[in-house]
């Protein structure tokens, strides 16, 4: 598979992914990250400057946010440098490493948002640099003996809202780069400056979880009612119906489970002995299946293969009357409890006829 293959499938698989997370979500607290950029660089040496020596700069990098203000990456970039000496102009290849720290301002002048639409990174690392294929060097120095040099970077980034799976992002860095970069044999060390769009794929996120406020309802005070005097009736004496018994429980499940653990096979017991203590009971099987996990199609098959091995079970495994059991499946269109994992139920609810 091709890195634009690759890079495609990934995207998809996040965005698929993302689709299916619930819609109450709160802020955001980290995520991991791939990027490719490019753009331009250019060395600046001995007054050397001009767009003649701007040249192309690829980079790829991989990187975690560990908090919504902070992050680091694994960057590299490279390809191919120029530089002028005696007013002729000589290129080589380079590529450079380095280990980044991100700090994203926008998060930390204001983190009650869940996503900011645009992001202001600050960054800055250590690395270092190699170079080869530098046949044109005119100079004779020490270019060949050291073809590893140290690298400092500061630089700045905009970068779309980091709450979704798929980013854009616009970078301008400046390099501080060890001397023999730019075959040099002086003391001091030589400046590279590059500008870089890029494309990220974000994935792995995590939400802080939000549980809905309850609604406060204030108490109803009656208006009084006139007093109206009514004839006395003789007291006829009718037979009290039965109460009503109510029957419930919840099966739980692993991800993409559909088989209730030993431990529910109690419950399932219970069930059944309802039936047959009750003869005008009935009971109803309803599935479910959380949002954070697959999608909505696979979610609902899911639910309906947990609701009908319930069924399944009381039937076959205990003797229930299957008339008297119904079954119904919600997918992933009703969430019955706020913890996202606790979604991965079959509920049983019976009632008696009075």
């Amino acid at each position: 598979m091709n890195i634009k293959n690759l890079i495609l499938t990934t995207t998809l698989a996040v965005s698929l992914n993302a689709s299916a997370q619930q819609d109450n979500r709160g802020a955001l607290q980290s995520f991991n990250f791939i990027e490719l950029q490019g753009g331009g660089m250019m060395t600046v040496t001995n007054g050397n400057v001009g767009t003649g020596l701007i040249r192309p700069v690829a980079a790829f990098s991989v990187g975690r946010y560990f908090t919504p203000e902070f992050g680091m990456r694994l960057h590299v970039d490279g390809w191919q440098a120029k530089n002028k000496f005696e007013g002729e102009t000589y290129k080589w290849k380079y590529a450079t490493g380095n280990i980044d720290c991100l700090f994203n301002m926008t998060q930390l002048l204001d983190n009650s948002k869940k996503g900011h639409p645009l992001n202001f990174i600050l960054l800055c690392g250590i690395g270092a640099a190699k170079i080869w294929d530098a046949e044109e060097v005119k100079t004779y120095t020490d270019f060949n003996k050291q073809k590893l040099v140290h690298n400092l970077r500061a630089g700045m980034r905009l970068e779309t809202n980091m709450a979704k799976p798929v980013g854009l992002s616009l970078e301008i860095d400046a390099n501080n780069i060890g001397t023999h970069f730019q075959s040099q044999h002086n003391n001091f060390s030589d400046w590279m400056f590059s500008a870089m769009l890029g494309v990220s794929v974000r994935f792995g996120h995590k939400f802080s979880t939000v549980k809905p406020a309850a609604v406060a309802v204030a108490p109803r005070v009656a208006e009084p009612q006139p007093v109206k005097e009514t004839p006395v009736q003789p007291e006829v004496k009718k037979e009290t119906p039965a109460p009503a018994v109510a029957f419930h429980e919840e099966i739980f499940y692993k991800i993409r489970g559909s088989q209730p653990s030993e431990a529910d096979m109690e419950k399932l017991q219970r069930a059944a002995d309802y039936l047959k203590q009750h003869p005008t009971a009935t009971i109803i099987v309803v599935g479910y299946a959380d949002k954070g996990t697959g999608t909505p199609a696979v979610n609902m098959k899911y639910s309906e293969k947990r609701a009908a091995t319930v069924k399944d079970i009381l039937v076959n495994k205990y003797g229930a009357d299957a008339g008297r059991i119904s079954i119904a499946a919600k997918g992933d269109t009703v969430q019955p409890f706020p913890e996202n994992d606790l979604n991965r139920v079959s509920i049983i609810d019976g009632t008696t006829k009075k």
